[in-house]
């Protein structure tokens, strides 16, 4: 553990936090206009800058929070076996972190990716986890988009 900073070095110390954090939000900004232009390299390379921010930070919660987005971005890309490595780091952080809504959101990630590959049995199961976290925490809007996938997964095998 690192020992506490001195009083008088406190305002650097807040100083760097609020520049990291600044330089976070930048990224996170430029990655998400350029998944929004689908400009999936280029949202990947943002991205991965501020999980290195985050991870040289020690933070785990938006470590978790951005390996979501750059699995969707891999995802989109087609590169689905790397996405799902994403999603699985990030639900193992939301599982250490105790956020449940992010472990809700990062299943239901990964559960497209398995429906993508054609693996709708997995894909299933995952989608059933996701609700029922998204039902726990009160999140409507996941799981409403949960069931709508877990509708289309029972449908691509014939159910």
């Amino acid at each position: 553990m690192e020992p506490l900073p001195l009083v008088a070095e406190l305002p650097q110390v807040l100083a760097q936090a609020n520049n990291r954090q600044s330089e976070i939000e930048r990224l996170w900004q430029q990655g998400l206009e350029a998944f929004d232009s689908s400009q999936f390299r280029e949202a990947i390379t943002a991205w991965e800058q501020a999980l290195d921010i985050y991870r040289t930070a020690g933070s785990r919660e938006g470590e978790g929070f951005i390996l979501n987005f750059l699995g969707a971005a891999y995802s989109n890309l087609g590169r689905y076996e790397q996405a799902i490595g994403l999603y699985e780091e990030a639900i193992t952080i939301a599982r250490e972190t105790g956020d449940r809504t992010e472990e809700g959101r990062a299943l239901g990630n990964l559960a497209l990716a398995y429906d993508d590959l054609g693996q709708y049995e997995q894909a299933i199961d995952l989608y059933e986890e996701a609700i029922a976290i998204a039902r726990e925490v009160g999140n409507r809007v996941g799981e409403g988009i949960n069931q709508g996938n877990l509708g289309l997964a029972y449908a691509s095998l014939g159910q």
